[in-house]
């Protein structure tokens, strides 16, 4: 299983320079995907419920006092590990929250954040500034981003999940799309001749695309 410094050290080196804020989000967000399509955390170190969103406090000693970070953070040889050592399906994680949310504002994410349940939980109703150090629960953050994640009987639309958590979705749901199926031998030449067609005679591709528009502009 990975660090949290470890996956930290990766999403910087992602953005090249990130703020302080925007790191710890993305760290939430990855190990609450993570959790969801793995059924298992990307680390161990726990993820606190604070007043201006998720926070890993093992990581934020290692930062505290600093607004913005660069990479290679903490240092290179930090990074070089992460690099060699990550497990493949972290990195895929890490990733796709990166390409999803690197680029979005702070603030926008903090906002999302105070939205979803797991932090919500967490809170128990405080008062969004106020402080706390309640560590955010994993069953709670799985929950949540199930359906972000992963094809289920219910396929959520934008007002049921919060911007951040609604671009998730549409980066899994689009790479579920086009993710090649498993081919038996036997089928191979059935396979070949509709990838051959004109995608009007893919109806089921076409439908999940129209809809997934739909829903990208609801």
């Amino acid at each position: 299983m990975a660090k949290a410094l470890h996956a930290a050290a990766f999403l910087v080196s992602r953005s090249g320079t990130i703020s302080t804020f925007h790191m710890q989000k993305l760290l939430y967000y990855a190990q609450s995907c993570h959790l969801a399509l793995h059924r298992k955390p990307l680390f161990d170190e726990p993820i606190e419920a604070w007043s201006n969103g998720p926070v890993v406090r093992d990581v934020f000693v290692r930062h505290q006092g600093r607004f913005n970070l660069k990479s290679p953070w903490p240092d290179a040889a930090t990074l070089r590990y992460a690099e060699a050592e990550l497990p493949s399906d972290a990195v895929h994680v890490l990733n796709v929250v990166a390409d999803s949310l690197g680029c979005w504002a702070t603030d926008a994410l903090i906002e999302s954040t105070h939205c979803e349940n797991p932090w919500v939980q967490a809170r128990h109703g405080l008062a969004p500034d106020a402080y706390s150090d309640e560590v955010m629960n994993h069953d709670a953050m799985l929950e949540y981003f199930k359906a972000v994640c992963l094809p289920g009987e219910h396929e959520p639309i934008r007002s049921e999940l919060t911007p951040a958590a609604f671009e998730l979705y549409l980066r899994f749901a689009q790479m579920r799309a086009f993710t090649p199926p498993i081919i038996k031998a036997e089928d191979a030449d059935s396979w070949y001749e509709m990838l051959d067609a004109p995608p009007r005679e893919m109806p089921g591709l076409r439908e999940f695309l129209l809809s997934a528009g739909a829903r990208s502009r609801a």
